[in-house]
């Protein structure tokens, strides 16, 4: 998110220099710079994800959890590669 900083400041430094500053537009587009589509698909895949598993029942949570460890050289590869890049 600090990546981000840099193109969040320069678009709020811009649209101060508006003839008719708007900052309904200037929070706006800082937002979208702050939150790429990508990033927004990303953070909502996370919480759909985390909210599911809040919903699991602790004993099913346990097993999974269990035989996912077990097979930990695919898990990482398989969370170290599932990853949605963006760049501005």
């Amino acid at each position: 998110m600090l990546a981000q900083a840099r193109p969040v400041a320069g678009i709020i430094a811009d649209s101060l220099e508006w003839d008719y500053f708007s900052p309904v537009a200037s929070a706006r587009d800082a937002y979208m710079a702050a939150w790429p589509a990508a990033a927004r698909s990303q953070r909502s895949f996370h919480v759909f994800g985390g909210e599911f598993l809040m919903k699991q029942d602790v004993e099913i949570l346990r097993g999974f959890f269990m035989a996912l460890f077990k097979v930990s050289s695919f898990f990482h590869f398989f969370i170290s590669t599932f990853q949605i890049e963006f760049h501005m």
